[in-house]
């Protein structure tokens, strides 16, 4: 399996006219409010802006909740500038809904985007942000007018797939805000929420320092600077509350859930490993050297599982590992069973058996090498890089690196840090991390029956008999090899040994 490293991402050269050279423009005003500038000239007249608000739904106390989705319903009402809506000054100046503006929330982030008309400009753009993030009115008025308009649209939003996701993230994320707080709320949180709470979410969250620009495009650096200084400069900083509870607690133990809806046809089982990962996350070598370890062990067992998938028991069609944030410094690895309708527990002891087999079997030095060689060809590609992008590509990379708190590295800088980490890794340091990860104490199973489908429950008897199972199978399996590997020794001694006469 080839592994891809998100730090080193890259791109085909554009066979457009458009593709073209830029280097990143980076400011703070004095209120704290942080920008990024990319000028892009190719394309005449074209800007993208994101303005990214760190706060979203787990930022909402027990009396916000909903309060981050009904915000982007509610700053497009009534502004000090525009009182009886924004809405209407947009349709007149040829802003369409989604195709020039829209607003995406998240759980711990509000991102505005804006691609702007021909018939305006960036500091039109500016003067929109600069209602929609610090002039709005959010009275009680506009609230109650556009509470139907909210409730439709989550009554829309309503899909199996979304309600299956929360239930998941409820589970992996456990013991953290998280678990119980949605993205789009609830219709009880919609109907009740008073426009009090709302102001003071607002209040609290929409201030300078807690904000990030990002304009790309057909721009002057100088003269975008100036507009955003006139723009936002005036609004005064605010001391920020502490965001504790960004990560789940850890605990030992194991949780067991059972995830389930009638309208939906997925059939799994899941063996999820919770941990700590603040020493990754830093902006040194050192952290990157271990991010990278931790991409050739992810990509070196899913490759483990994909070479055994032939092998698997009937009733079990895939098994996968995935490994993801739940939290700032706090990660999950996931092993997936794809199963049979009512086949949850043979599922479980098949991940129990490959996790088994992994420990009497680790990775090899050979496998590590066929891995890196992937990593090599992208590294050398990375070298070759001239920094030349399309518009499109452009605003990809600013989004992922600068936008996210990250920072923005050209290829070759990538190419060049990453080289000699890539040779120094061994076998040892990734059966270390691939062992640090399954010897985590904080452990759930979430099994999901298809539709209406009743099974067994799982319960901590069964999975201690299941674990047992598969280490007694695997050391009978190990003994077995063992024994076949003795006996070809023997042989291959005494092929080779000259042959003796018999005794008379």
């Amino acid at each position: 399996m080839r592994i891809i490293l998100t730090s080193l991402v890259l791109f085909a050269a554009s066979t457009t006219s458009y593709a073209e050279k830029s280097e990143p423009i980076q400011g703070q005003l004095e209120n704290g409010l942080r920008y990024t500038l990319l000028p892009l000239h190719s394309e005449k007249g074209r800007i993208e802006i994101r303005m990214k608000v760190n706060a979203g739904a787990i930022d909402e106390t027990d009396t916000q909740l909903g309060a981050t989705n009904v915000l982007k319903h509610l700053v497009l009402r009534g502004t000090k500038a525009h009182p009886n809506g924004l809405t209407p000054y947009l349709n007149e100046q040829k802003w369409k809904p989604e195709n020039n503006y829209r607003i995406e929330s998240g759980y711990d982030h509000t991102t505005y985007h804006m691609i702007p008309p021909s018939t305006s400009n960036l500091d039109k753009s500016l003067y929109l942000l600069e209602q929609m993030l610090f002039q709005a009115k959010l009275t009680q008025e506009d609230l109650d007018d556009e509470r139907k308009h909210i409730l439709e649209e989550w009554r829309q939003a309503q899909s199996v797939g979304r309600l299956m996701n929360q239930k998941r993230i409820a589970a992996v994320r456990a013991d953290s805000r998280y678990a119980d707080r949605a993205i789009i709320g609830t219709a009880e949180n919609i109907q009740n929420l008073p426009a009090t709470q709302l102001q003071q979410f607002y209040q609290t969250w929409y201030t300078p320092n807690n904000m990030q620009l990002l304009v790309v495009g057909d721009i002057e650096p100088e003269a975008a600077q100036q507009q955003i200084q006139q723009r936002f400069s005036s609004f005064t900083a605010k001391e920020m509350p502490k965001r504790d509870y960004l990560e789940p607690k850890l605990s030992e133990g194991l949780a067991i859930n059972k995830l389930q809806d009638a309208r939906s046809s997925v059939s799994q089982v899941a063996y999820i490993f919770r941990f700590d990962e603040m020493k990754h996350r830093v902006r040194t070598n050192e952290a990157r050297y271990e991010r990278l370890i931790d991409r050739l062990a992810l990509a070196l067992l899913s490759q483990r599982l994909q070479d055994q998938s032939a092998a698997l028991p009937k009733g079990v069609s895939a098994i996968t590992v995935r490994k993801s944030d739940i939290g700032r410094n706090t990660a999950a690895l996931g092993w997936f069973a794809t199963v049979a309708s009512t086949q949850h527990e043979l599922g479980l002891k098949q991940i129990f058996s490959e996790i088994e087999h992994l420990k009497g079997s680790p990775i090899t030095e050979e496998e590590l090498t066929k891995q890196k060689e992937a990593v090599q060809i992208q590294i050398e590609n990375a070298k070759k890089d001239e920094n030349d992008r399309d518009f499109q590509q452009w605003l990809q990379i600013m989004s992922e690196s600068v936008l996210a708190d990250k920072p923005y590295l050209t290829q070759k800088k990538l190419a060049e840090l990453l080289e000699p980490m890539l040779k120094k890794v061994s076998a040892k340091e990734v059966n270390e991390r691939i062992q640090q990860w399954i010897g985590s104490k904080d452990r759930l199973i979430n099994y999901q029956p298809p539709r209406k489908v009743q099974i067994k429950p799982i319960t901590l008897e069964t999975v201690n008999k299941l674990q047992a199972e598969a280490e007694q199978t695997e050391l009978a399996k190990t003994e077995a090899e063992k024994t076949e590997v003795e006996k070809a020794e023997v042989e291959k001694t005494e092929a080779t040994q000259p042959a003796t006469e018999k005794n008379p």
